[in-house]
């Protein structure tokens, strides 16, 4: 199984914003804001159940730290999500980039891997270009995620992405979930 969010957006399709609410979660289709999504693979696997441990673990033994960074990932989300709803580019590549930061912290504060070593650099690389870059899931490096403007050029990145192991991998938003396919009566 996957989370929550994964789940959704395989039944439902497209983008949304997912939270969870009292009495389950809330999800509201969404449009990005003039932002194209490009996904990266490593050809490794990271282990969900593994970083979560890490995470959890620090939760732990500093509830503190870890409820801090918690919330901040949450209100990165919030305004993520309001910058969609007011069709602000500017506001949801500089959301997601605080988000990428905060995920870096946690991952450092809870010695789980959330980054792969690629994946810091091109946070880095990804922030100075006013994009955002972070991994998908729960981490580990295995799938990398850069959300830029629509129509500018990532050849830079891609070059970035490639000398580091990665392979851009030719995938797109499907817009419509889960459904049911017939077989092709033509022969």
């Amino acid at each position: 199984g996957g989370s929550g969010v994964d789940v959704a957006a395989s039944v439902f399709g497209g983008t949304l914003a997912y939270t969870l609410a009292e009495g389950g979660p809330a999800i509201v289709p969404v449009d990005l804001p003039g932002v194209s999504v490009v996904v990266y693979a490593s050809g490794t696997f990271a282990r969900t159940t593994e970083l979560r441990g890490r995470v959890d673990a620090f939760g732990a033994r500093s509830p503190g730290v870890h409820a801090r960074l918690l919330a901040s990932l949450g209100e990165a989300s919030e305004r993520a999500y309001a910058a969609c709803r007011a069709v602000d580019r500017g506001a949801f590549l500089e959301a997601a980039r605080a988000f990428a930061e905060v995920l870096g912290e946690l991952g450092e504060a809870s010695s789980a891997p959330i980054f792969g070593p690629h994946e810091t650099a091109l946070r880095r690389l990804a922030a100075d270009h006013g994009h955002a870059c972070f991994p998908s899931g729960a981490g580990g490096g295995d799938v990398s995620v850069l959300l830029a403007a629509e129509g500018v050029d990532s050849g830079a990145f891609d070059a970035e992405a490639a000398a580091r192991g990665l392979t851009r991998l030719a995938v797109s938003i499907d817009p419509h979930g889960v459904r049911a396919v017939s077989p092709s009566t033509d022969s």
